[in-house]
């Protein structure tokens, strides 16, 4: 599904698949949050404006891995110079995107091209769903991506815990917005670089000459 979308909208959902962001939380990013080698989360984007993160835990510093961090610098560089606190990836009205709308325009009609999801039933009547919820592509498919995909990389439950900002009674996880702890940093940068693969088209076999 990657491979179907332009640059800004691979960039959007590679952050969104590797770092573990809400929809609300990428939406509401600015500027400033992006830091040397982390993004500050501390604003959430909603249909009725702007509120604090989920919860607690959820405030936080993320680590950015290097090619996510050359792609954020190469997005700023075509955007143009603009204040600190504008957001990272605005509407033309410099609004943060509205996810649900996001969710409609770009990731469903890219995850249908992929194969991934079908087309609405033609069949279907007033009141009935227009997706199944077990293989729907949203945002919340892509934190439970982030979820499954962290084992392969040889994650530990806490570091995954650690990259999603789950609420936990375990308050070890408090010092997070600290400190980011190596083996989430890595887990990032591993679950990143799947994600760029994905990204790339497969390349066209070339038809050998007859001898």
């Amino acid at each position: 599904m990657i491979a179907q979308l332009d640059f800004r909208d691979q960039l959007i959902v590679r952050m969104a698949c590797s770092m573990g962001f809400r929809a609300g939380e990428l939406f509401a990013l600015r500027r400033d949050d992006v830091e040397e080698n982390r993004i500050r989360v501390d604003e959430s984007a909603s249909p009725f404006g702007l509120k604090e993160p989920k919860n607690e835990s959820s405030a936080a510093f993320l680590p950015t891995p290097p090619s996510i961090r050359r792609d954020l610098k190469r997005w700023l560089q075509l955007q143009g110079p603009a204040q600190p606190t504008e957001f990272l990836f605005p509407t033309r009205d410099d609004g943060p995107i509205p996810y649900h709308r996001y969710e409609r325009d770009v990731i469903v009609p890219a995850a249908i091209r992929a194969g991934i999801m079908s087309e609405p039933d033609e069949d279907r009547t007033k009141g009935d769903p227009k997706r199944d919820k077990a293989t729907a592509v949203n945002f919340q498919a892509f934190r439970r991506t982030c979820a499954t995909w962290s084992q392969r990389t040889g994650a530990s439950v806490k570091d995954t815990q650690g990259i999603l900002r789950h609420a936990s009674p375990d308050q070890t996880l408090k010092a997070y917005m600290q400190e980011i702890p190596e083996g989430v940093r890595t887990t990032v940068e591993a679950l990143d670089d799947m994600f760029v693969k994905a990204s790339r088209p497969p390349k066209k076999s070339v038809p050998r000459k007859k001898m």
